[in-house]
């Protein structure tokens, strides 16, 4: 069964691009141990959405997962107001001409935006947000997917398609 972490695992090696980081490097990137990123590995291997090999991912079948199963197995629940990491149509890169009055974010003890606050994909992902920018658009784009409408869904798979360059 995939878990949250194994859907950033995923973004955060597209979002390197031509780096190619090793266990330890995604682990502390991503603010997980280094046997959760193995054992993480071994589950999009499973799931035919990572070569252990080739250490490739698999761009296309990453995006039907996204697309058609993320919100259903990854659902997500709007709670209080409060303070954090803007995501989904909160982050102006991903979704430029998106403007709505709730803006879904991320709780975090440093964040600036005033919004609804929804649960991240694992526990570490705002804190690996901050560090990459790349990698937050990413997420923010997929939380587009997990929490909008046709409108922001449309949006965001446009810019998913952009950066897996499909």
């Amino acid at each position: 069964m995939i878990k949250g972490q194994d859907i950033a695992v995923l973004a955060k090696i597209i979002a390197c691009k031509s780096e190619s980081l090793n266990q330890l490097q995604l682990a502390s990137e991503l603010f997980l141990s280094q046997s959760e990123i193995s054992k993480s590995l071994h589950r999009l291997a499973d799931a035919k959405l990572y070569s252990l090999s080739s250490k490739e991912v698999y761009r296309s079948n990453f995006l039907e997962l996204i697309v058609h199963s993320l919100k259903y197995f990854f659902p997500v629940v709007p709670s209080s107001i409060g303070l954090g990491l803007a995501t989904a149509w909160g982050d102006p890169v991903v979704f430029s001409d998106i403007r709505r009055t709730e803006i879904p974010i991320w709780s975090h003890i440093d964040g600036k935006t005033r919004g609804v606050t929804v649960e991240p994909l694992y526990s570490g992902l705002v804190s690996a947000a901050l560090k990459d920018n790349e990698f937050y658009h990413l997420m923010a784009a997929i939380d587009g997917v997990r929490l909008g409408r046709l409108r922001e869904t449309s949006q965001a798979i446009q810019y998913l398609k952009g950066k897996f360059k499909l």
